[in-house]
């Protein structure tokens, strides 16, 4: 028993010394971790799949503003559209034409876009350096040039003069950019679609995962839509007579076909965001916020959105599409 007990003693003493060293070395030498690998912007750029991530990152974001966002801000303050009172204070206020610059609507909408335009600012600047078929390498540039234009037009048609920044975001000290003349952010929409356009994107798209992406036919739609608006009615009605001899599109025979999943990017539409109802995330809540809400016998909510009676009213008794 005796000598069990020295020899337990031996193994404290023992494991004392050891611990101690340690103590000694960790103490004396601070911990540094090397990482093996570090992925930023300059070597994120590295082949082809890295450009089909990247400008899929930009359509990506579209739905932050394509879904209720963009109706909100554009017709809920309108004759076509109201919100049920519990439909939320910020869009009530829109709706009733009360709101102020606080509302977090139009920050939301801003803030969006410009993270879209920086995605695509991030895509022109590194895609160029990339090795990968050049065909491809424009088709990208040219989609992300369109999508870059597209946003501009919702912004200075929303606010007027914005910033005009066509080059990376890459730190927060210089953020306050004064506000471009719309004139001058008109001129950038166009020469961005002018390239766009001249980049020759495909007509259509077949294969379930590219369709969705900008066409040449939307270019040149858009391109038209922003003469309209700058009251240039010569390249407006050129660049529109491009769309029409394109013979990539034509009306439904009957006006209801256009609605149902089955026609889902028919040939009535030329650009339209896409959504999915595989993740939550990925889905619309349009189909939400339209719900027929019922009330009677007991309350099974519904959709926040609704159509204004005086809009509906306001078509002829025999227009097809009141019915």
């Amino acid at each position: 028993m005796k000598r069990f007990t020295v020899l337990t003693n031996k193994w404290k003493w023992l494991c004392c010394c050891i611990l101690f060293l340690t103590m000694s070395v960790s103490c004396n030498k601070q911990l540094k971790e090397v990482p093996y690998s570090f992925l930023g912007e300059d070597n994120s750029y590295q082949s082809a799949a890295d450009a089909v991530t990247a400008i899929n990152g930009v359509y990506d974001r579209l739905r932050s503003i394509y879904g209720m966002p963009m109706l909100i801000l554009s017709d809920m303050n309108g004759e076509e559209m109201n919100i049920r009172p519990d439909g939320g204070a910020n869009v009530v206020e829109i709706d009733k034409n009360t709101y102020t610059s606080a509302n977090g609507n139009f920050d939301g909408f801003y803030t969006n876009c410009y993270l879209i335009i920086d995605r695509a600012n991030r895509l022109l600047k590194n895609v160029p350096r990339i090795t990968m078929n050049e065909t491809q390498k424009g088709q990208i540039l040219g989609e992300a040039k369109f999508l870059r234009a597209l946003i501009y037009f919702d912004l200075v048609q929303a606010f007027g003069d914005v910033p005009l920044i066509t080059a990376p975001t890459s730190d927060v000290v210089n953020v306050a950019i004064a506000r471009t003349p719309a004139t001058a952010v008109y001129a950038q929409i166009v020469k961005d679609l002018k390239e766009a356009d001249a980049a020759n994107l495909p007509v259509k798209y077949t294969a379930s995962g590219e369709i969705g992406r900008a066409t040449s036919g939307a270019v040149k739609s858009i391109l038209a839509k922003v003469y309209l608006t700058q009251k240039d009615w010569t390249n407006a009605a050129a660049k529109a007579k491009e769309v029409i001899d394109g013979n990539a599109y034509s009306l439904f025979p009957d006006y209801k076909d256009i609605f149902p999943p089955a026609n889902k990017n028919g040939r009535e539409h030329i650009f339209s965001v896409q959504y999915s109802c595989v993740k939550s995330s990925y889905g619309s809540s349009m189909g939400l916020n339209f719900a027929i809400f019922f009330s009677w016998p007991i309350q099974q909510s519904g959709g926040s959105c609704r159509a204004e009676e005086l809009f509906a009213s306001s078509y002829y008794p025999d227009d097809y599409r009141k019915k």
